[in-house]
Parts: structure tokens; sequence; C-alpha cells
């Protein structure tokens, strides 16, 4: 009884608290869980969709055979009757809960499989046993089946890596599967209809065609089934030898745990790996180039609000990792104390050092001539498998094409790669850099070395700005040869690590910063997903929320680093965020331990007034 008491009384406090910090959502709300149930979004999805309407369609398939009159002899009707209204009840249930969470349809999975099988038993019934009803019945199943065909098939964050149609609902050159699907349904439905009004049973029909028409349920499901392990085959096929959640299980399996951790390439320094400039030592009389017209080392936006990242509460940047706040506002970051190497008081994201990096840009309210830059020649060095990109960090709208094939609009930033032909240079070739975006943030463009002939041994920037509206500006540092490590050698599994909900499960070999005792440890690190869920995660970590966030970010100063995904340059995996103590020599607090005894009715009064 004392311990019932005292589950009962945590359980009960645990709710009043999450209702009172949020996110809370009253029971008349409910229908915000359904409107994301048929959103676009991996929430909409196939694979969510499909199970919660067939199991509604289960509900009143069991429910009419109970009340069919012929149907008592197949069905047992004081259990089915039960285990439908638990099921509705349960409905009810979820109502009630304080959050709007399509995942929570996952508790279901018990009792919709068991209302399932009564539905499945229900078809064996006399009622739908006739032809036309079979037809009929199977029109409905295809139907709903196309309806939920609508959603994308979509996976949460790294799921969805090479699986096609991610973003957008299944199609064929322009053909909308679920189009097809839901001509099909109709058609069977006109079918039944015609035979239902003609009074005909159809007793003519070979038994094979109305063989599907037995379980069309159980058909559909596997042929959902399927498709869902197909794509997920084709996206870890497309996806190989980068990360994928498959490649993963096999790594596993063979010894390797560490999940993303070990795709996950990090910069270790920043600042070292430029490229030596050939006809000088002086780096930013390299930079400057013999033509550089429009160029300034001071014509950079800093207030560089990301344009596709939906920002619900703090979301990431390159500078400052606390983000923007509701409402898209933007990046505001400070201006330098003292002028970096070439003058810029711009300060430089992923912890490059103004005093040894210089850049350049051409943001202007009044831009009245075409801004062009050509920089010296840099040498190459040897080729490693350890630095397999060349890495320029850029900001502003440039001039890419995106993983889809689509190109993105801006301005021109070009690698022009050649050899030394005695006093002179031998143009080869260009290569237009891998923007991950989104624009105009900070961001690392990726050159793969395997782009350019390995009998290239040197490159430069060549970039020009020929739209004058203000929103198309470009600005960019020197390309040099990203050192990588992976985040599984760089972070360790016994550093502590603010771990992100969305990434625990893909870094298995961090340690996420413990609490014992009522102390937490200070994080050295966090890790984010990509951009398309930080959102979601910064809502639950923000201060507001009586998150991680206050913690970490009262105490420490975080910086963005370089990373990337292992032979997948174009991805946008996430962000690992290096943190400086502001009091860099505290030490851990003493604690004493003491002992109490209380009875179990005790209570030290709410943790929140």
């Amino acid at each position: 009884i004392i311990f019932y008491d005292q589950t009962l009384a945590a359980v009960s406090e645990a709710s009043r608290l999450r209702t009172a910090i949020g996110p809370s959502l009253s029971w008349y709300n409910e229908f915000f869980r359904y409107s994301e149930l048929f959103s676009q979004t991996a929430d909409g999805s196939i694979a969510r969709r499909f199970p919660v309407l067939i199991m509604v369609l289960c509900i009143f398939t069991a429910a009419a055979a109970i009340i069919h009159h012929a149907s008592k002899s197949r069905m047992a009707r004081g259990p089915s009757l039960r285990l439908l209204a638990v099921a509705v009840m349960s409905f009810g249930f979820l109502a009630v809960t304080p959050t709007k969470w399509v995942h929570h349809f996952g508790a279901f999975a018990g009792i919709g499989a068991a209302v399932a099988a009564l539905g499945a038993v229900a078809l064996t019934t006399a009622l739908y046993q006739s032809p036309r009803n079979k037809v009929l019945y199977g029109g409905v199943v295809v139907v709903i089946t196309a309806y939920a065909a609508t959603g994308p098939n979509a996976y949460w964050y790294v799921g969805s890596f090479g699986v096609p149609w991610w973003d957008k609902r299944p199609s064929i050159q322009g053909h909308v599967l679920a189009s097809g699907v839901l001509a099909i349904g109709l058609l069977l439905l006109l079918v039944g209809a015609f035979m239902y009004l003609r009074h005909s049973e159809a007793r003519g029909l070979r038994k094979w065609i109305l063989m599907p028409f037995s379980a069309p349920i159980a058909i559909l499901g596997m042929a959902v089934v399927l498709f869902a392990i197909a794509s997920l085959a084709k996206g870890a096929i497309s996806q190989y030898p980068a990360y994928s959640i498959a490649r993963s299980n096999i790594d596993s399996l063979r010894g390797q745990p560490c999940g993303l951790a070990q795709d996950v390439l990090v910069e270790t320094d920043s600042n070292s790996g430029f490229l030596d400039p050939v006809s000088t030592d002086d780096a930013v009389e390299a930079f400057g180039g013999q033509l550089n017209t429009g160029f300034d080392s001071n014509a950079i936006r800093v207030d560089l609000a990301p344009e596709d990242i939906d920002v619900n509460g703090t979301g990431p940047t390159t500078i400052n990792p606390d983000g923007p706040r509701v409402g898209g506002a933007s990046l505001a970051a400070e201006f330098l104390d003292e002028p970096g190497i070439n003058g810029s008081l711009i300060p430089l994201p992923f912890g490059l050092d103004s005093n040894r990096v210089p850049v350049l840009g051409t943001f202007s309210s009044n831009q009245t001539e075409v801004a062009e830059l050509q920089t010296d020649w840099y040498t190459l060095p040897e080729r490693s498998e350890a630095s397999p990109i060349m890495v320029i960090t850029a900001s502003g709208r440039i001039d890419s094409v995106d993983r889809d094939g689509i190109r993105q609009y801006g301005q021109s930033l070009e690698v022009e790669y050649g050899r030394i032909d005695g006093d002179d240079f031998v143009v080869m070739g260009q290569v237009t850099p891998i923007d991950p975006g989104p624009s105009p943030m900070w961001r690392n463009l990726r050159v793969p070395m395997s782009s350019i002939p390995e009998d290239a041994d040197v490159v430069r920037l060549v970039a020009r700005d020929q739209d004058f509206e203000a929103r198309q500006w470009l600005a960019f540092t020197p390309p040099r040869i990203a050192e990588l490590s992976t985040v599984q050698d760089f972070v360790g599994s016994e550093t502590p690590v603010l771990l992100d909900w969305t990434v625990g499960l893909h870094f298995p070999c961090q340690q996420p910063y413990l609490h014992i005792n009522g102390v937490a440890q200070v994080s050295e690190y966090r890790i984010t997903p990509d951009r398309g869920v930080i959102a979601g995660a910064n809502s639950w970590q923000s201060p507001f929320a009586g998150g991680s966030l206050g913690l970490t970010n009262t105490v420490s100063r975080g910086t963005t680093m370089a990373t990337y995904l292992n032979d997948d340059w174009r991805r946008d995996w996430g962000e690992l965020i290096e943190y400086e103590r502001y009091v860099t020599d505290a030490v851990p607090a003493d604690i004493e331990h003491t002992t109490q005894v209380r009875t179990g009715w005790w209570s030290p009064g709410p943790i929140i007034p």
C-alpha cells in the first residue's frame, strides 16, 4: 500500500509538473494529433498512417459482424465487445494526455494487433462472404491504402537517409502512386455497387478471382510492409559506403557499435590545413589576388537568419548556438574588438581565428558594379585518405546544385585547378563546391579531392557577384585541406556530452552527462540533429522548458565545429558543438551525504508552486 501511494503521488506530481511547464494541450485540442498524422511530414508518413487507418477500419468491421445476426456462430460476442470497447475507450484516454504527438499511437500496438485479429475473424462470417460484399469491402481497403499513400515515405532523422520519396508522396515519373491505387479502389467500389444494385451475387465468378478479396487487409498490409522494406533497402544501397541504419547495424554485428560517431568527421583544428600560396608568403596578398573588384574584408552581413529553418524556441547557428528567437528574428553577432589579419571586424565561425584567416565579401546595400575576385594559385599537398576534401568556409547566397539535382540560385564561386608549367600556370578545369546550406548562414563548402585530377598541383578561387539585389551576396575564406578525425576518436566514450534526444540512439558510445546526488556534470560537447528536426530538440531542451540548455549555456560558451558525414558530403547530419566554460578554474562541489528515514506518506511538497 505504501509503495502504491508513493508511486501514485510521484506520477501525479510528474503529470502536474509537465502540464505546468508544457508543452501541454487540453482534450479539445486532440485534433492536433490527427492533423499531424495527415500532414506532409515524417509524422504523417505512410508507415504511420496505414496502421492507424486499418485499425479503425477493423473496429468497424468487427462491430458490423457482431451486429449481424448470422455471425454469432463465428465470434464470441462478449469477449469481442469488450475488446472493441477497450479499443474505442483508448482513443478517449489518448485525448486526455497533455501532449499530442503522433508516436503516442504506438500505445495501440497490442490492442491494434488484437483488433486486427478480430477483424480477420469477422471477414469469415456470413456478412462478408457474399461476392458483392467481398468486392465492396476490398474497394474500401484499397481506397484507405491510397489515402495512406498520399503521405511521404519519411522516417525521422537518419532513418530517411537515401530512402526514396522521403520528402514527398511516392510517384513515378510524375505519376503519383496514390492516384493509381485510388483509381483501382474506386473501380472496385463501382463494380461492387453494380453487383449490389443488380441484386447479383455473381456466383458464376471463378473462385480464383475472389481469392484476393477474402483477406484484403492482409494482402495490402503485406504490400505496405514490403514497400517499406524495399525502400529502406534501396536507401541502404544508395548510401553505401556512407552511413545508413542498415549499414550501422551490420557494423555493430562486426564489432563496431558506435553508429554515427564512426562516420561523422570533425576538423580537430580548423585553423590548420590552409593551402600555401605559390607566389607569396603573405596570406592576405595571396587571397586578394591580382583581380579584386568589389570584394572587401568587411562587406559581410552579421545577421545571418537562416531561410529554411523552422525555428521553435532556439535554433542552431554557426556563431551562437543559442540561435534565433521565435518568429525568425535575425541572428546578430557582435563585431570583433580588434580587426583581423586583413582588417575584418566580422567574427568567423567554426573556431576560425580572424588573426590568421582572411575573409572577403560583397555585401552592400547599394552595389553598382559587378564584383569579381580571382585569388592567387595555391599549392595542393599530396593526396591523403585522412584528408579527402577541400573546404571553403562561406556565407551568403552561392550558386550550387543540391542533392536532388536542383540548382539553387546565387552568386558564382568556383575552384579552378591546374598545373605548374615552368613560370606559368595551365588551367585544367573547374569544379563547383558542394554547398550543404542553409543560406545565408556560414557553412563549409566541400570539394572532394577525388573531383580534382591527380596531375593537378595548384588551385585558386574564382568568384563573381553580378546581382545587385541586396540579398544576393557572398563571402568566403581561403581554401584548406581539412584534417579530419571521427567523432568517436575525438570525443571518445568518457567525455560528458549533451546528447539531444533525437540523436541519442545513433551515438551509443558517447557518454551523456551524468546526474548524481542532484548534481549534473558540465557538458564538454553537444551533439544535435540536422536542421529538419533541430527545432523540436531545442524546444524541449530550452531554458524556458527547464531543459538541459538552461544549465549548459549558463556555465559554458559554445562553438560549432566543422563536421562532415563521411562519403556523403552533401548531407546535413547535425552539429557538434564544443563548450568552453566561462569560469575555467571552477571545481566540482564537495557534497556531504546524510540518511533520513521517512514514512511512506511523507511529501517534501510540490516542485513548483
